[in-house]
């Protein structure tokens, strides 16, 4: 099948009880490579059927207060919600050629928003949980692409009941981190008030504050939490010759761990006006981490999934009993692994997919 490797990818990625806010998001950027597709975006829906809350994968924080603004009151009325929810009993996908009928494209709402994000085709993939709509993910492409097709829509509804797996609550809290590879740098003055605020950093800032995702009707302000306002005064009682907390602080959320350090960006630090760093590194999972940087080695399907319990530490019986295979497949499986990889152990294994 063509883009076996992906769609196991995607299937796997939805079954590692990561929780929705690490999932979600990783989901939207890894579909492109089963279903070629730009800037997606995932919606909860409400239990009035409207959609209270969306995941994006383009983080543009200039048109999320008209996105939030204009949208509801364009998509959302009482007659095309009727419409819509309609067209999900009946399992009838909802595509750009529906939203053609309503005059969407002439709308404030497409010319503002949906234009600069590159949308105009899209189709919709309902998610649905004990025969109930909660989530809907947005496929979308440019006006300068093809249409989607049937068969790229058949593929959408195929990953539907492993997104609805995937939002099912964690039911355990032990969970190891690794570097993300992303980190960033907000500046502020002595006091708190920010400086500086790059996209990254209002990014990482943003998930780290468990704004996760853009809620419709609520605005997002970025002013630092009191936590973060701590570190820059235990920051300044430090150079003063006070005793405070070295001015470090973490956060871990769904969306994963941020470890926030503060220090002193000008050697003048004592004098009023001194200018502080705040460097905010991520991490994440590293069940995810592990299973991303697999995706780039030459192993088949089969082969990934054993090298992911391996290197998460799993027993050869406990694998083999996991994925229904021989102890001696299991075994052959490592050996043909540690071959490919230039490995000899699990340890080695890990440090190999971790680096």
């Amino acid at each position: 099948m063509k883009n076996a490797k992906q769609m196991a990818y995607l299937r796997q990625l939805c079954c590692l009880g990561l929780g929705k806010d690490i999932v979600i998001p990783e989901f939207l950027k890894a579909v492109k490579t089963v279903i070629p597709s730009n800037n997606n975006l995932a919606t909860k829906v409400g239990e009035d059927g409207i959609p209270c809350e969306i995941i994006i994968d383009m983080f543009s924080p200039e048109l999320a207060p008209i996105a939030l603004e204009l949208g509801p009151k364009l998509l959302y009325t009482p007659q095309r919600l009727g419409f819509f929810n309609s067209c999900y009993k009946q399992q009838q996908v909802i595509t750009h050629e529906i939203y053609s009928g309503f005059k969407f494209y002439g709308s404030d709402f497409y010319h503002l928003v949906w234009i600069p994000c590159e949308h105009h085709y899209f189709f919709q993939v309902p998610v649905f949980q004990n025969h109930t709509l909660v989530e809907i993910v947005w496929l979308f492409r440019s006006r300068s692409h093809e249409p989607f097709t049937v068969a790229d829509q058949k593929l959408g509804v195929q990953l539907s009941p492993y997104i609805a797996h995937a939002l099912q609550k964690r039911t355990d809290t032990d969970t190891n981190y690794v570097n993300s590879g992303h980190s960033s740098l907000l500046v502020t003055d002595s006091h708190g008030a920010i400086i500086y605020l790059g996209r990254e950093a209002q990014r990482l800032l943003t998930l780290a504050t468990q704004l996760t995702s853009y809620r419709l009707g609520m605005s997002s302000p970025f002013k630092l939490p009191p936590a973060l306002l701590k570190l820059c005064r235990n920051l300044d009682s430090i150079f003063r010759g006070k005793e405070a907390l070295p001015p470090v602080y973490t956060i871990t959320n769904p969306s994963g761990r941020f470890i926030f350090r503060a220090y002193w960006l000008d050697k003048q630090n004592k004098e009023p006006g001194g200018l502080i760093g705040i460097m905010i590194e991520h991490q994440e999972p590293l069940s995810l981490h592990l299973l991303r940087n697999l995706q780039q080695e030459p192993l088949s399907v089969t082969q990934r999934e054993v090298a992911l319990m391996l290197a998460l530490g799993h027993s050869h019986v406990h694998i083999g009993q996991h994925l229904h295979i021989k102890l001696t497949t299991v075994r052959d499986h490592i050996q043909k692994i540690h071959t490919k990889l230039d490995i000899h152990n699990s340890d080695e294994l890990k440090s190999h997919l971790t680096q």
